[in-house]
């Protein structure tokens, strides 16, 4: 019996980028009522706003990105899956790649491997996909090999999926099941 799996971690990391670093006015908060978690920071005068929800039934994480001046929301949108003990990997076990100007996915497999603590069965487990799809409100998509670029936009709807195989039956994949698909259905 194994001891140990590497199945139970952090699927994919979204990363924005803004283009800047100095910010002010920084503020968190949490609608319990409402299960909205909002974010809002201001930089040259603009305010951004960044509002989170979840919809389990869905299988759904939406970001609503807004800035305070039409026009003035540019980011790169980029996924990735750092390696738990060296974070200067990115991406362990997977690809990432933009299938579009408004889809980026990550895709991969579990690739255990066995060192001298000896955590399980060696070779290859579960597979995974996740996948963003933004939505903008004015300003222009663009893409590169791996990622996503907003530029002059108003707001922007990130929508955050991932297939659900958390069933007894998931645990033993076949090569067949393509995650990929079911997240950008």
């Amino acid at each position: 019996m194994a001891r140990n799996f590497r199945s139970m971690q952090t699927l994919m990391n979204l990363n924005i980028d803004y283009g800047f670093t100095d910010f002010t006015n920084y503020r968190r908060e949490l609608d319990i009522i409402n299960g909205v978690a909002t974010a809002t920071f201001t930089h040259n005068g603009v305010q951004y706003t960044e509002e989170v929800i979840a919809s389990a039934p869905d299988n759904v994480i939406a970001v609503r990105i807004s800035a305070s001046k039409p026009g003035a929301l540019n980011a790169t949108l980029y996924l990735d899956r750092p390696d738990t003990k060296d974070t200067s990997r990115h991406y362990v076990d997977c690809t990432t790649r933009s299938l579009s100007n408004n889809l980026l996915l990550l895709s991969g497999q579990i690739n255990d491997k066995n060192t001298t603590t000896k955590r399980g069965p060696e070779g290859l487990h579960m597979k995974f996909a996740g996948a963003v799809q933004v939505v903008n409100t004015g300003g222009k998509m663009s893409r590169t090999k791996d990622a996503l670029k907003a530029e002059g936009a108003e707001a922007l709807v990130l929508y955050i999926r991932a297939p659900r195989t958390m069933t007894l039956r998931s645990w033993i994949l076949t090569v067949a099941w393509i995650p990929w698909r079911k997240c950008c259905n």
